[in-house]
């Protein structure tokens, strides 16, 4: 008696997967097995990095991770600052790099800068610009907004969170509104102050940007301001490069003067180099006070 080969499974009239694939298919073997892989290949896949990335897992767990990378006759390899924003390689010592109280600057992109006040430049007004607004009252206007822009950003009263001095430079009409926008997340807008708990070097901070203005309207002047302020921090906690107490914010913002009184337009900051968590509460700080000494990048 011949040996039944049919599938119990199958109905009467169905086909075998022998028939489907063709009994001369001499690839029905191989075929079969890539519908299988089809069919079940990302479970697999699944499983099998599962059963690699476990002992990974449990070993990082445990602590146990850097001495499988490093065996305890070796030294951990020592770096120089800075090695990553976003915190050091596994078995990384580094070396810490002192403050310089002096020239924090020293090594940063923005010690190239001008200091303090003197980067905040009032521009020429052109003959041309004149036809509205007569030039002198421009440049009135320019000088008047340079003040607010220096009180804003660099008076030590205001950075340390006595505000009034740079309101007082506003129309009384509209100091409550700014009050109130200083005591919101976007008080930046109107003035920088230092985070609580952190102290500025005593060195002018670093100033780079450029002023603009325009008068289309009778006896109105707009002046448009676009600064990037960088602040030197004093800490105590080990550093990784230079950069790790500047914190650096940007501010673009639109005045605009009528007669002797100056309003404050349309105006937004970014923060760069700092910590987030205070730029969040309109504050400037360190990038080494931010949680991992990981800097804003915002």
């Amino acid at each position: 008696m011949g040996t039944d080969t049919s599938d119990e499974r199958l109905g009467p009239g169905d086909d075998t997967w022998e028939d489907r694939l063709g009994p001369n298919d001499e690839n029905s073997l191989r075929t079969r097995v890539e519908l299988w892989f089809e069919r079940n290949g990302k479970v697999l896949g699944a499983l099998v990095l599962l059963v690699v990335m476990a002992p990974v897992f449990a070993l990082w767990r445990t602590g146990r991770f850097d001495e499988v990378l490093l065996l305890p006759d070796n030294p951990a390899p020592r770096v120089t600052a800075p090695a990553s924003v976003f915190g050091l390689p596994p078995g990384l010592v580094v070396d810490g790099v002192p403050l310089n109280r002096q020239t924090p600057f020293a090594g940063t992109t923005e010690d190239g800068w001008a200091d303090g006040a003197a980067g905040v430049v009032v521009p020429e007004v052109e003959e041309w610009q004149a036809g509205v607004v007569p030039a002198e009252q421009q440049v009135a206007a320019l000088e008047r907004v340079r003040q607010v822009v220096v009180a804003a950003r660099l008076d030590p009263r205001v950075l340390a969170g006595d505000v009034e001095p740079v309101l007082a430079l506003f129309a009384p009409e509209q100091r409550e509104e700014l009050r109130g926008r200083l005591a919101s997340t976007d008080g930046g807008s109107v003035a920088t102050r230092v985070a609580d708990g952190e102290r500025l070097l005593d060195v002018a901070p670093k100033v780079s940007g450029s002023m603009s203005v325009s008068a289309n309207v009778p006896g109105e002047v707009v002046v448009r301001t676009f600064f990037t302020f960088a602040y030197a921090f004093d800490t105590d906690l080990e550093l990784r490069g230079p950069a790790d107490v500047v914190a650096k914010a940007t501010h673009q913002a639109d005045y605009v003067v009528r007669g002797d009184a100056v309003f404050l337009g349309e105006a937004n900051s970014h923060y760069v180099g700092g910590s987030c968590g205070d730029s969040d509460r309109s504050r400037v700080a360190p990038a080494v006070s931010a949680p991992y000494g990981i800097p804003c990048l915002r």
